[in-house]
């Protein structure tokens, strides 16, 4: 691989439009990977507008704050 491509930043989108098809094991796995195999710090961002479950299929502390609620209601979230 290129070392331009290797010292580069990179964002990486799993979309789709229907529930349950596997975004959120997707995104993790892809995350895990690109940590494991190119030592690379990783930022997943879970924009589920109801409920990200990111934090519960990485066994992390469950925080029910979602996108939707921060949309609503900035001020609660960022001061």
């Amino acid at each position: 691989m290129p070392r331009s491509i290797l010292n580069s930043s990179r964002i990486l989108g799993i979309v789709s439009a229907k529930g349950g098809v596997g975004k959120t094991t997707t995104a993790i796995n892809i995350g895990a990977a690109a940590v494991d195999m190119l030592n690379k710090n990783v930022l997943i961002f879970d924009t589920n507008l109801d409920s990200g479950d990111l934090c519960l299929n990485l066994g992390l502390t469950y925080n029910p704050i979602s996108l939707s609620n921060i949309t609503k209601n900035p001020v609660l979230f960022f001061n």
